[in-house]
């Protein structure tokens, strides 16, 4: 068991058994009501709750307020003169507080039926003396009517006392019993038959009316139904088992109700009731007077039904004002009828520094499965920084979406956001970090269905696992694992997401300002990516190609051919083109084409004329070691990872760790003396020979294979035209093997001559590879 915290609630009805299956609801109907000024979290969080519990009568009225010229209490009155007098209604004032609904509807009807009650009040906390006042007014009340002065002795009222404990009807006072109930509508809840409450909002009750009408039970005197306690706002303790059940401690010194609270059906309570301390039940409603991510976070993990269900919404700012809008996240111009997705601005900030693997995250923004006539971009970007991949985005896109524009000037404001969400005429912004790689194409349609005030996806780091969520100090370490790991799915409560936030359009400046709005994560979606702003190099014209240390998986995404991972998975057969001999799919084209600008950028060719070995060893190519450009280290990683489980896959899981003897890149001109390669071995364990291009005639490599003094030796080409395909062998005798002259164009080749030792034979680095 788990315990989630301990806080102030008001505990209405303890058995009702959230763990019962759910059945087919009988006669009377069970009606809900949310009451408040305007829309407001409180409405959010009351919903949420009804909905995932399976309430299907849902109603709120907005403009609530308890004055007599009140267009709200008129409202009110009229959505109960459309319901059934029998049927039960729960009424919550959500003005000031939040109400959780914790029960099925059939729990909640069969409880209250049992109850024998047709009137319940709960008024809200910090209400002391309340329930005593009331009381002795109602008492007051009745002796008056009985001609009898208050403060009387208990000749007569012992006839009342016994009333009260037996359960029998006694007159009730029309204007103490209407107070009351206003009393409870102030920030707690009513709970009755439809027509015994519309009769109290509208004119009171008597007791008798003509036709044998159903009389009223004093709620506040008569507490028949088992621990239903007038205004029992209680601390405690909530707690969840799995499978899931909430359970409510109240706290020590929490005690019965005594004879009264523990009578039984018109009986007397038991002696021995009074002082004893409640044991633990399960809760009907909850209130609490301030957000509470435990417990909206258990009825999303518990629930089954939808996070957000059809309910009526009655309005007396649209009853006084027809041409004013419901307040909320859609465009008013749509018009009620418009069954359209909202716009959705989405504001990518780059915060002024190279965002590594920034294509990478504008395709995953690209691929959303989000309308786009429905969508706009806005880039904030620094003047002069990855323009080219910006620009390219822009242009592959700007007829696409609503709108699409890149901003380099002014620097990013709330109002600046709020100004292009208006010209949008948008229902949502989306805050994008440069970070965010939305790597689920259904993320942002997700992100809307949820509607909520401000709501992420969960993405992760991928190397070190870190999480874009905070989480508050009361939310236990069991919840925030159940969340991170997605073993429950649903939009949660949490204290923070980073990296991208949707906003509904109102609470854009709250979220700016930092005030206490709730903010959610939506599970529903696997996981993206969070990229490491690190993983680049400075100065470089590629400075990505440097980021495999901070951001192995998008490294891999960009500059690994998916093939190779098929290979080493042993998904896929490699290409066996002689004995031991494999070519092999090894890097993506870009890959290739970013070493080859990174090589001709630095420039620095070591050609034959500085070579001062003997003319045997002398190169007749051209080449420059991958140490030059400052990217041995790096390539180190790419050795002892990628390249040691493929020598696994090809060479009998032989696992060896890798030495790199010589990393070089080749180039072969047609136009000079530098376009071939002589006969050789290549004097280490293992070569990878990788084609960086394929625009050029001739080349390739020469194998002279087998034995010549056996009468098996043998020669054959291997055109090596495949950009970022590998030939893969093992330096042996019967490999030797040369590079074919040019005919027309320039050729470049990575060659890796590796030596290898058993240190690593029992495994090794594999995290690129899975």
């Amino acid at each position: 068991m788990a315990a989630v915290s301990v806080f102030r609630v008001a505990v209405v009805l303890f058995f009702c058994r959230l763990c019962r299956a759910a059945g087919e609801e009988s006669e009377p109907g069970l009606h809900v009501f949310g009451l408040l000024k305007e829309e407001s979290e409180a409405e959010l969080l009351f919903v949420h709750s009804a909905c995932r519990l399976i309430h299907t009568n849902i109603q709120v009225v907005r403009g609530w307020c308890t004055a007599a010229s009140c267009v709200g209490l008129g409202l009110l009155r009229d959505q109960l003169r459309s319901l059934p007098e029998d049927d039960w209604v729960i009424l919550n004032d959500l003005r000031q507080g939040f109400t959780h609904v914790m029960a099925r509807p059939k729990d909640v009807k069969d409880q209250l039926m049992a109850s024998g009650h047709s009137l319940i009040l709960v008024p809200r906390p910090h209400t002391p003396g309340l329930k005593e006042a009331m009381e002795k007014q109602m008492a007051e009340a009745l002796k008056e009517k009985e001609g009898k002065a208050p403060g009387e002795g208990k000749g007569d009222g012992g006839k009342e006392e016994k009333a009260k404990k037996t359960g029998d009807k006694a007159e009730v006072d029309e204007a103490a019993l209407q107070k009351a109930v206003y009393n409870a509508l102030k920030g707690g809840s009513v709970i009755g038959r439809v027509g015994v409450v519309l009769k109290v909002l509208e004119t009171g009750v008597a007791n008798k009316e003509e036709g044998g009408a159903k009389e009223v039970t004093k709620a506040f005197t008569d507490t028949k139904a088992e621990y239903v306690f007038f205004g029992g706002r209680q601390l405690g303790e909530m707690s969840i088992q799995v499978p899931i059940r909430v359970k409510f401690i109240p706290a020590e010194g929490a005690e019965e109700e005594g004879e009264e609270g523990k009578g039984g059906e018109g009986g007397e309570g038991d002696e021995g009731a009074a002082g004893r301390k409640r044991s633990p039940t399960t809760p009907f409603l909850i209130h609490t007077d301030e957000q509470k991510p435990e417990v909206y976070n258990m009825i999303e993990a518990m629930g089954e039904g939808p996070a957000s269900c059809p309910h009526e919404v009655v309005d007396a700012k649209k009853k006084t004002d027809d041409s004013a809008g419901e307040a909320g996240g859609a465009a008013e111009e749509e018009g009620e009828g418009d069954e359209r997705p909202p716009r959705v601005l989405v504001a990518v900030l780059l915060a002024g520094s190279w965002a590594p693997f920034l294509r990478e995250v504008l395709q995953g923004l690209e691929d959303q499965d989000y309308p786009k006539d429905r969508m706009g971009i806005w880039i904030h970007a620094k003047p002069g920084l990855q323009e080219e991949e910006i620009e390219a985005f822009r242009t592959k896109n700007k007829d696409l979406y609503a709108d699409l524009e890149v901003s380099t000037e002014e620097a990013v404001t709330v109002d600046i956001l709020r100004g292009k969400c208006d010209e949008l005429n948008c229902g949502y912004l989306g805050v994008m970090h440069a970070g965010a790689y939305l790597e689920h194409r259904g993320i942002l349609s997700s992100l809307v269905s949820a509607n909520r005030p401000v709501v992420g996806p969960l993405l992760f780091q991928r190397k070190t696992k870190e999480s874009n969520l905070l989480y508050s100090e009361e939310t236990p370490a069991e919840w925030q694992r159940l969340i991170r790991r997605q073993k429950v799915r649903g939009v949660f409560m949490v204290e923070e997401v980073r990296h991208f936030n949707l906003i509904q359009r109102n609470y854009i400046k709250a979220f700016a300002d930092g005030e206490e709005i709730g903010r959610f994560v939506d599970t529903r979606i696997n996981a993206g990516t969070i990229v490491d702003p690190r993983g680049y190099k400075e100065g470089k014209q590629n400075p990505d190609l440097w980021g495999i240390k901070h951001n192995n998986y998008m490294w891999t995404r960009r500059y690994i051919h998916p093939d190779l991972l098929r290979i080493i998975r042993k998904e896929m057969e490699p290409e066996e083109i002689a004995a031991y001999l494999y070519y092999v799919p090894f890097y993506s084209e870009a890959f290739c084409r970013e070493i080859v600008d990174e090589m001709e950028f630095f420039g620095k060719w070591q050609d034959g004329e500085e070579d001062t070995r003997d003319v045997a060893h002398q190169y007749t190519s051209r080449n420059i070691n991958l140490e030059d450009i400052d990217y041995d280290s790096e390539y180190f990683v790419i050795l002892n990872s990628l390249h040691k489980e493929l020598l696994a896959t090809l060479y009998s899981d032989y696992r060896a760790y890798a030495e790199p003897s010589l990393i070089f890149v080749l180039k072969y001109a047609d136009n000079t003396k530098y376009n071939t390669f002589k006969y050789h071995l290549d004097g280490a364990s293992y070569t990878y020979n990788i084609a960086l291009n394929n625009d050029f005639i001739g080349g390739g490599l020469e194998y002279r294979m087998g034995n010549r003094y056996f009468g098996e030796e043998k020669e054959f080409h291997v055109p090596h035209n495949r950009t970022g395909w590998a030939v893969v062998q093992p330096n042996r005798p019967l490999h030797v093997h040369r590079g074919v002259p040019l005919e027309s164009g320039t050729r470049y080749a990575m060659i890796n001559i590796i030596e290898t030792n058993d240190a690593g034979s029992k495994g090794g680095p594999t995290w690129l590879v899975s």
